[in-house]
């Protein structure tokens, strides 16, 4: 690989990194304890996981994810990594690293 093939990964992972970072605040942003704890509306949850819908769609196309059972697979490991971490309020930092060299 050369220096500029090896930056050009780089950046991309770095980019991947940023992405699932922010798909996980906004997971996170919308579970069920959160609203709970604020009381905040049902207009404004709904509001956030169309948000978070739309993170997806990016992670989605980053990844080059396009057929139905590859979405679903690629929903089902990034939202079952971030699921339990949320749930055992765990640092996301390694996952999201595992997850951008096992994904890209």
């Amino acid at each position: 690989m050369t220096s500029q093939s090896h930056k050009i990964k780089e950046d991309s992972d770095c980019a991947h990194r940023k992405l699932l970072a922010l798909y996980f605040d906004a997971k996170s942003m919308t579970s069920g304890d959160i609203f709970n704890k604020f009381k905040l509306n049902g207009a404004l949850r709904e509001y956030t996981k169309e948000q978070n819908g739309r993170i997806f769609d990016m992670l989605l196309s980053a990844a080059g994810v396009t057929g139905a059972d590859e979405q679903e697979a690629f929903c089902i490991i990034i939202n079952g990594a971030f699921e339990k971490l949320c749930n055992e309020k765990k640092s996301p930092d390694g996952v999201i690293d595992r997850l951008v060299n096992l994904l890209w």
